[in-house]
């Protein structure tokens, strides 16, 4: 029994080393910024009227293309007005029921969503990246929203947390779409038009059930019970 249970576990393990994937690196979903580079430093829009920690959202709606990512970071440009901020930000995200959404449903509850602190805003403009802490899995064909909130409050126009807006329209090379930029002033209790906000939004092709090479496979059960016929016959010969 003991020469069984070691060519179990070896085939356990040669198995599980097959089905074992690679890591891969980020795609740019969609982008209005040109990667990272450019957006309106004028008529910003801000979190002023923030009365309680999230109550002020602005965001961004989209389509995704024909393929199914998994959600990896979004990229904001953004600046603080007086001084320096270090607030927590809520990044949400809502699949919407119909591709001609230009915001999410009045009410709705996020799809996804995670606090991030720790980063500061000061007066210099630039980017700010949220990377979620597991996968954020975006359907294919479908409309989804995602928005910034944050816990500070009390701001006013000449000292808020500004996010710029966009310098060019969304482009994309995976088939994704912008439909609309949004706000709310209630949580997200309703919404209403805004404007289209900088943002980048990057990702992976989501993960598949791995598939496992039949020729590979076979190898390895060949060589496995090769292995199992030597372990009998010395266990015969122990005998």
């Amino acid at each position: 029994m003991k020469f069984r249970s070691l060519f179990f576990i070896a085939l356990f393990t040669a198995t599980s080393a097959l089905s074992t994937s690679t890591a891969r690196a980020g795609l740019v979903l969609l982008d209005n910024t040109s990667n990272l580079t450019a957006w309106s430093s004028s008529g910003p829009s801000n979190f002023s009227g923030n009365f309680a920690a999230n109550a002020k959202v602005l965001g961004m709606t989209f389509v995704t293309g024909s393929a199914s990512y998994d959600l990896d970071s979004v990229s904001v440009a953004m600046a603080y007005g007086n001084g320096s901020l270090t607030p927590t930000m809520r990044l949400s995200v809502f699949e919407n029921g119909s591709t001609s959404a230009t915001a999410p449903a009045d009410g709705a509850t996020a799809t996804y969503f995670q606090d991030f602190s720790g980063s500061t805003f000061n007066s210099t403009q630039q980017i700010y990246t949220f990377s979620p802490l597991s996968p954020w899995n975006l359907k294919a064909a479908t409309s989804y929203s995602v928005w910034l909130g944050t816990s500070e409050t009390n701001f006013t126009n000449n000292a808020a947390l500004r996010w710029y807006q966009a310098s060019s329209s969304a482009s994309s090379t995976l088939g994704f779409t912008q439909t609309g930029g949004f706000y709310s002033t209630n949580g997200g209790a309703s919404y209403s038009a805004g404007s289209s906000l900088s943002m980048q939004i990057t990702g992976n092709a989501a993960a598949a059930v791995p598939e496992i090479d039949p020729a590979g496979i076979g190898s390895v059960l060949a060589l496995l019970t090769g292995m199992l016929g030597i372990f009998e016959r010395r266990r015969a010969r122990l005998g």
